[in-house]
């Protein structure tokens, strides 16, 4: 059996090469897992398992609960492999915490159904599209689902991000669909849409205090613009060091965007659409596993630039492979992980 996930599978239509480092072994000869790189804990499934406890449960301990129980998987996993890094969980872990404390302060509770966090493991049609493929599944990870009053049923799924994502590129995400579609084969229920909740990977700061321009040049508030404070943090602040606030700046505060729900419905037979996309993708991996294509490198700003591979990339046959990377063999060779097993 084969697994795809949608992390592989765009992976693929990012950059051929990169895919074949990571699952493949044309290139190298082997797949590549980097040595020096120490894994992060995985936030984003915390945040998820944690996010959705709360909107279940309306109970910011039991959200606390989810979120912990998550890390402590991971650093399990990590501890038998040898390498966790005690410092960075307690880091990810504060971090995740004030974000979420934020979180259910200021975002509207919303009744979501109570089995969280489903695995699902569907076959991909088969080339033709008649019938189920034996032998390509797709693995994913599904936060929570809810239900309307009139019986129609949501994916709702969770996202830390840098930055709000722009509302049409939400729209037009595949994953979002292949998860409905794989929720659809594995229960008979369509989708009405996905409700994508992003939440930015910060949470409030205390506000900025700066050196004041005239003698004893003592700290006062800072009116910038870009600073993660809220506005009424800003606003006391001021008021406790008697300046006057900047009303420009109190507004920008006010503006900033801490997460957004984006609700996605989907049309009729868009979901059709999506397992006719998951065939391609079958093909194109296909291909790849057995040599039928050879690897492109994409070469641009956004898909080198932090890419694990970017130092080998020129030369993955050079002596200093083994040195950064250990070896394994490629993902069709591999024990299927999750629900695969």
């Amino acid at each position: 059996m084969r697994v795809l996930s949608f992390s592989e599978i765009s992976t693929a239509l990012d950059c051929q090469a990169r895919h074949d480092y990571r699952y493949g072994d044309q290139l190298a000869g082997s797949s590549l897992k980097p040595k020096t790189v120490v894994p992060i804990l995985s936030e984003g499934k915390a945040w998820g398992a944690a996010v959705a406890a709360w909107h279940v449960t309306g109970d910011g301990e039991n959200a606390i609960k989810a979120m912990d129980t998550s890390l402590a998987q991971d650093m399990m996993e990590q501890i038998e492999f040898g390498i966790y890094d005690e410092d960075a969980h307690d880091a990810m872990r504060t971090g995740l915490l004030a974000m979420l404390i934020h979180y259910t302060d200021t975002a509207e509770a919303v009744q979501m159904d109570p089995i969280l966090e489903r695995e699902l493991l569907v076959p991909i049609p088969s080339r033709s599209g008649r019938r189920k493929s034996n032998r390509y599944r797709l693995l994913c990870y599904l936060d929570a689902t809810s239900t309307t009053d009139a019986g129609s049923v949501w994916i709702e799924e969770f996202k830390l991000r840098g930055r709000l994502s722009d509302v049409g590129l939400i729209i037009r995400s595949p994953q979002i669909r292949w998860y409905a579609w794989a929720y659809w084969q594995a229960t008979g229920i369509k989708p009405a849409g996905v409700n994508v909740t992003e939440r930015l990977r910060e949470a409030p700061k205390p506000p900025r205090l700066v050196k004041g321009r005239k003698k004893p040049y003592d700290l006062t508030p800072s009116h910038a613009k870009d600073q993660l404070c809220t506005a009424d943090a800003y606003l006391a602040v001021c008021n406790e060091y008697g300046v006057e606030p900047d009303m420009a700046t109190a507004d920008s505060l006010r503006s900033r965007r801490w997460q957004q729900r984006v609700p996605v419905v989907f049309r009729d037979g868009e979901l059709e659409d999506a397992g006719r996309a998951l065939v391609s993708a079958a093909k194109l991996i296909r291909d790849l596993d057995s040599g039928e294509l050879y690897p492109l490198r994409n070469a641009h700003p956004g898909n080198c630039n932090g890419c694990a591979f970017n130092e080998i990339c020129d030369d993955p046959t050079s002596t200093v492979v083994d040195a950064l990377f250990d070896r394994q063999p490629p993902k069709r060779d591999r024990q299927p992980e999750g629900a695969a097993k």
